[in-house]
């Protein structure tokens, strides 16, 4: 493991319009954090759970008075392939499972998401040179996800769950990410910047472009036969409003910042991660972000 890559971070409210009028934000989106084994193909599963509390204006939020609770649980199959000594593509295909308690009911779906295919170049590659103490990595990128999950699932009273419960997005998105990583020794830091821009999807709604980035600070230790990559840092994501027949949906913009602690783990040719996200602020008045959770397992080969 020659060095290390910070991959893209998504996490986005993906999906559309319907007959609950609120609910927070779904895990439709993708967190991948730091990929292991660099220059290496891998396979592995990852597990993502998350929730938010949804109030019907911001005043009733300060005063705790709660209109929905959501549960977003996702298990990714993921993959990376190096096609050439530069060139990587990365699959992810997963699997969902959303929950929401409204008015004493509760709906849950479960489903295939939707795909993301994602690929990317390496222009500066540090483990080239051994010149210097310094070691840096830059990657551009970029990809598509696919409208591969369902959208007709039925809530509890009868109607189409909402549509951040639903699976699918029903919209093809283009991905653009950019990922920069130095290191000196054991001690580095990581930052990213990624972009989605969206689609319309069939029922004329289209979500709002979207702007997150990182930064990371990790210590890579090898005591002896398994290796340890802790690392703390800051996930910002900003969001454009989302448009209904091109009118903008009000409260659907806004701000999220998380804090990421997180312990990856190697040994061999597997590794496994945690990692622990608590909401630090948030500029969506009705909905309030709650603690997210990710563990990977992964095989490098």
């Amino acid at each position: 493991m020659r060095t290390l890559f910070l991959a893209v971070a998504f996490l986005a409210c993906l999906s559309e319009m319907a007959a609950c009028d609120v609910c927070g934000c779904s895990a439709a989106g993708n967190y991948f954090g730091i990929l292991p084994g660099f220059h290496r193909n891998f396979v592995g599963l990852r597990w993502t759970t998350e929730s938010s509390r949804t109030a019907l204006s911001p005043d009733a939020l300060r005063r705790g008075q709660i209109h929905s609770m959501e549960q977003f649980n996702t298990l990714d199959i993921w993959a990376r392939m190096y096609v050439a000594p530069r060139w990587q593509l990365l699959l992810t295909v997963p699997y969902r499972n959303s929950r929401q308690t409204e008015s004493g009911r509760t709906t849950q779906v479960n489903g295939l998401g939707d795909i993301s295919v994602y690929s990317s170049y390496l222009l500066l590659d540090g483990a080239e040179s051994s010149q210097s103490a310094w070691n840096h990595t830059l990657n551009i990128g970029g990809g598509v996800k696919l409208p591969t999950g369902r959208q007709d699932k039925i809530a509890a009273d009868g109607s189409r769950a909402h549509p951040n419960l639903q699976t699918g997005t029903g919209s093809t998105d283009i991905l653009a990410t950019l990922a920069y990583v130095i290191r000196r020794n054991g001690w580095g830091g990581a930052a990213d910047l990624q972009a989605r821009l969206t689609t319309a999807n069939a029922r004329h709604y289209r979500f709002g472009n979207r702007l997150s980035g990182s930064i990371k600070f990790f210590y890579w230790s090898n005591p002896g036969a398994v290796s340890l990559l802790p690392h703390v840092g800051l996930f910002v994501d900003a969001a454009a409003s989302d448009t209904d027949r091109g009118d903008p949906i009000d409260g659907s913009a806004g701000i999220t910042g998380y804090g990421i602690v997180g312990l990856d783990v190697y040994a061999g040719r597997f590794s496994t991660g945690l990692s622990f996200q608590p909401p630090l602020w948030q500029s969506r008045g009705t909905v309030q972000p709650r603690n997210r959770w990710t563990i990977s397992v992964n095989y490098i080969f």
